[in-house]
């Protein structure tokens, strides 16, 4: 079989596609075969439309004859510098060519291509490269790297090998050349070709398809070279998968529409294959042999679902054995885990103390209780099991009194009595004032949630049946009035929103990936703030809710971010615990993560959810002593994405699809010229478009905003100039439903006016005492004031103006204290501007112009650093000190000499210093922060020494933007120190990496 190139053109060259004609031939055979039943093949997509054969399309061509000469892309990190341009083709006139320049090693190109298979589905990969000379390039070969983003290769990783210290990449690593002398008249001035085969097609890479970046270049130290002509050839053979459509979550969720979908049916898989796995999994975890099964009988009325990892029996357990039979529609399993919940773990008014009311979370498998205490998540899920058994099967007598059962438990959630029925400090299920979860409802663990805990699809059902009870006049006993009814159905949808609100919050903007344990305010806190085995859940949760209400159209972005990183990682083989940013800490491919992933695709509209389905039909279920977590994800797993997990409502329930809006975000420039209406699209889904609210002010119909033909709106710009600059959330109120809010960026691109320098030193010794002078670029406004704070210079004494300069007068500024004093310069219109002076004051006899107090690295060339231990180097570049450490985990720093003249430490408040992390982990470490021994002394190691600032924990991803710190001094002794002193900066045991500062001073 003739086999198609795929070419990155720098040349013109055209694109190629060949199509074999026994494999379009056979294609149309198989087409006709299917006539009766398209969908067999998938030769068809599931809405009928017909389809041609998949036939082998080329990528997208990176065509740098469209380029202008001296474009330029980005470099792999590393030392020296590196160029890398779009030139002219010194050999072929009128064409173009990439052109790399670099002086150190680590440097290569990074270019973005599209592939449109996966990497494993490629043969080899050829380009032309032309030498233009260098050192140090005899017997070196060209190396090629491929990754899902261009940061994976911003370090000094390029051309180490896996065993190397700087393996940051060398998984990545597609394949290398045989080594040549590219300074040999060979290959110098020349075009020659290199072939990379067989390609490398591991697991980190094997699946990158799409848009990638490949890092490709000649690992030396110095060298000039272009390349040009880079091609990927298809292995012989090679037939395209059938093109699958993108997935289409609904706009209108299942409770409403009752149309739950199947995402196994939806991607080809027969009634009769998934009708068998659901049952066989069903099975083995509730009927099978003992390496499966999870449930065990008691007596003739009684079970539990064994935690076989530790062998006891867990609310979480119980809770969701019983979910999945009333999914399952087995009453009899159910009511025999209800009792056994009910007769061993619930505790009860008398003996519950503040645990009164809840079930507790640990008991052996004779029932005796381990832990009293209650975890949310088995209330949660207890609560809408007995809702669902309710609404299906009808309520029985005493405990099998389901929906009875269910309201006292959302009764007991919200209220506790400290003193009377309750002791010990008792705390409600959920934070009475921001509405969420808490991790458990008592001690200290109550100031803080289980991301995983969240679970709003299932806090609107409370709220549906606890108002429909209170429509009816139904009280269960639990409630003294329908207005305490009705108030605490409120709560449970104000849970629904703060819930929905906290998702964006505690998961990573970049991976999706969310934490054990969170504050309130998403951040990671306590003893778990990496994603492990509780965060599985989160996706689950999330897809879930998106799929029941299509309330949230962020829970699409999620599904889809999640999806990426994983599918980044490899979709059949990442590992199960990952730091937020993404750093593997697990390698096994968890079942039950797995099934959490998949479930993402319920709310997912790119291709790649399919590969996350294909990976959960194809994965077993884990079986042994630890198969009862990931028995019980993966079951529930297979309910959800089989259509099979069904929010069962009381009789007669209607619910009314919630209209929505597009687009949710939006943005709008206030400069004069750029300002434009922002239209929205609505679906009304039956209801009609009541307000649009700002906060609690009600936009004008008509002046505001319009509408047209009732599904287009229109937000005026007149309104939208008027908005502050920030973020301005507009709410779309309807007749029924949920609201959808509208989050507009309001920005002004109109230039500001600027000041040049925008710092400056002062130094108070009365001969070194100078004006500061500041240039203005007004750009068409008017210079107001200066401020220090909120309060306003004088002009004419404190400063003086002439034309566009300002000038700082010594006056004012000999009376500032040491440290940084800020001025603000006031325009009529734009942002204002600011300059940081540094006040210091040299000690008599010492040389002026020295370090002082503090360090700006962004106008440093030079600079003077001592070590404390060993393994590290500092150097300035780029404007940053960039410190590398070469050793593994230890307690290492750099010292660096201030100069307090006649101030004291005392005269200061504290430490300020701007960072980022490079490369290596930086997650959560301690910051040691000391001065030396004795005033301008030594070190002898850290923590032997006094402590400038107390040790503080900092959170460092790789990032390319700095993170602002600033600690106060500790007290002691050493703030009677002045003149010249020296202070240490380092990490308390952190292995090999790179982090670099900006500033650091002493304010």
């Amino acid at each position: 079989m003739k086999r198609e190139q795929r070419i990155i053109s720098f040349d013109g060259l055209k694109k190629r596609v060949s199509i074999n004609t026994l494999l379009f031939s056979l294609l149309i055979f198989f087409l006709i075969l299917s006539c009766e039943n398209p969908f067999v093949t998938g030769i068809l997509p599931k809405d009928g439309t017909p389809q041609v054969p998949p036939v082998i399309i080329n990528f997208d061509i990176i065509d740098f004859e469209d380029d202008s000469i001296g474009k330029t892309y980005s470099s792999t990190g590393g030392n020296g510098s590196a160029t890398v341009a779009v030139v002219a083709d010194p050999i072929n006139e009128g064409q173009k060519s990439l052109k790399i320049n670099i002086t150190d090693y680590n440097r290569a190109a990074i270019i973005p291509i599209n592939l449109p298979y996966a990497l494993q589905n490629y043969q080899s990969f050829s380009f032309r490269i032309n030498s233009l000379g260098g050192t140090d390039i005899t017997d070196k070969s060209v190396m090629v790297y491929a990754a899902s983003s261009e940061s994976a290769f911003l370090a000094h990783g390029f051309g180490n090998p896996a065993d190397s210290q700087y393996a940051q990449f060398a998984g990545n690593l597609v394949g290398q050349t045989a080594s040549v002398d590219f300074s040999s008249s060979t290959y110098t001035n020349k075009w020659t070709t290199f072939t990379i085969t067989p390609l490398n097609s591991g697991e980190k890479i094997s699946n990158l398809k799409g848009d990638i970046y490949i890092a490709i270049g000649i690992n030396c130290k110095n060298a000039n070279y272009l390349i040009d002509d880079l091609t990927f050839t298809l292995k012989d053979n090679f037939v395209p998968p059938s093109p699958q459509s993108k997935p289409r979550p609904p706009s209108t969720g299942a409770v409403a529409s009752k149309n739950y979908r199947n995402m196994f049916k939806e991607m080809g898989k027969t009634d009769a294959e998934i009708n068998a796995k659901v049952q066989d999994t069903w099975n083995k975890l509730f009927t099978g042999s003992e390496t499966n099964r999870i449930y065990y009988p008691v007596g003739s009325d009684m079970a539990y679902i064994l935690d076989s990892g530790n062998n006891d029996v867990r609310s979480e357990g119980m809770s969701y054995g019983m979910m999945m039979c009333v999914q399952m529609d087995d009453q009899d399993k159910f009511d025999r885990l209800w009792k056994w919940a009910k007769t061993y773990m619930y505790n009860s008014d008398k003996s519950g103390k503040n645990q009164r009311g809840y079930f507790a979370w640990q008991c052996g498998t004779d029932g005796s209780k381990k832990d009293a205490g209650a975890a949310p998540d088995g209330e949660f899920y207890f609560v809408t099991s007995l809702l669902f058994a309710s609404a299906r099967w009808g309520d029985g007598e005493g405990i099998f009194e389901y929906r009875k059962h269910a309201m006292q438990l959302l009764y007991d959630m919200l209220h506790r009595f400290p003193g009377a029925q309750d002791d010990y400090e008792a705390r409600s299920m959920f934070n009475p004032t921001n509405y969420m979860p808490v991790f458990v409802p008592y001690g200290q663990s109550h100031l803080h949630t289980d991301p995983s805990y969240h679970l709003p699809a299932f806090y609107e059902v409370w709220a549906i049946e606890m108002e429909k009870d209170a429509n009816n006049n139904k009280l269960h006993g639990v409630w003294n009035s329908v207005a305490d009814l009705r108030t605490d159905a409120a709560f449970y949808r104000n849970a629904v929103k703060a819930s929905r609100d906290f998702f964006p919050k505690a998961t990573n903007p970049t991976t999706g990936l969310g934490p054990d344990y969170a504050a309130f305010d998403g951040s990671p806190t306590g003893s778990q703030q990496n994603f492990e085995y509780d965060a599985w859940r989160i996706a689950m949760n999330i897809a879930v809710d998106y799929a029941w209400w299509a309330a949230d159209p962020w829970q699409i972005t999620f599904a889809n971010r999640i999806q990426s990183f994983f599918q980044s990682k490899g979709v059949s083989s990442y590992g199960n615990r990952w730091s937020l940013s993404g750093n593997q800490l697990g390698a096994d491919h968890s079942p039950g993560l797995v099934a959490g992933n998949a479930v993402a695709s319920l709310a997912a509209t790119h291709e790649r959810a399919w590969e996350f389905l294909d990976d959960f039909w194809n994965i077993s279920m884990t079986s042994g002593q630890y198969r009862y977590y990931d028995g019980c994800l993966y079951m529930m797993g297979l309910l959800h994405v089989t259509g099979n997990f069904k929010a069962y409502l009381s009789g007669n329930t209607v619910i009314i699809p919630s209209s929505s809006i597009s687009p949710t975000t939006a943005t709008f420039d206030k400069k004069t010229g750029a300002q434009a209406d922002i239209p929205v699209t609505m679906t009304l889904n039956g209801n009609t478009l009541t307000r649009i609210q700002n906060g609690g002010t009600n936009l004008t119909s008509g002046t505001d905003y319009t509408v047209s033909g009732n599904t287009l709106v229109t937000l005026k710009s007149l309104y939208l100039a008027a908005q502050p600059i920030g973020t301005t959330t507009l709410t779309f109120v309807f007749s029924a439903g949920s609201n959808r809010t509208l989050t507009i960026t309001i920005d002004d691109t109109t230039p500001s006016a600027g000041i040049s320098p925008t710092t400056a030193i002062f130094d108070k010794r009365s001969d070194l005492q100078a004006d500061i002078t500041v240039t203005m670029t007004l750009n068409g406004y008017n210079f107001t004031r200066v401020q220090n704070g909120t309060t306003n210079l004088t002009s004419g004494t404190d400063y003086t103006v002439s034309g566009t300069t300002v000038t700082l007068k010594i006056s004012y500024l000999a009376a500032q204290n040491i440290g940084i004093t800020t001025l603000t310069f006031v325009f009529s219109g734009g942002s204002n501007k600011e300059i940081a002076i540094t006040i210091r004051e040299t000690a008599p006899g010492a040389t002026p112009g020295g370090n002082g107090t503090s360090f700006d690295f962004t106008t440093m060339t030079d600079v003077t650093v001592e070590y404390l231990g060993t393994g590290l180097t500092a150097t300035i570049n780029n404007g940053a000190l960039s410190v590398e450490k070469t050793t593994g985990h230890s307690t290492v720093g750099i010292v660096l000499t201030f100069d307090l003249g006649a101030q004291t430490l005392n005269n200061f408040t504290g430490v300020r210093y701007e960072i980022r992390a490079v490369s290596g982990d930086f997650s959560y470490k301690n910051v040691i922060i000391e001065v030396s021994n004795t005033a301008g002394g030594t070190f002898n190691a850290f923590n032997n020494n006094t402590k400038l600032v107390p040790t503080h924990q900092i959170n460092l991803n790789i990032s390319t933007t700095y993170t602002p710190f600033e600690r106060s001094f500790a007290t002691g002794a050493h703030l009677s120190r002045s003149g010249e002193i020296k202070i240490a900066f380092g990490f308390d045991n952190v292995p090999a990496g790179t982090y670099e500062i900006r500033k650091i001073e002493l304010y």
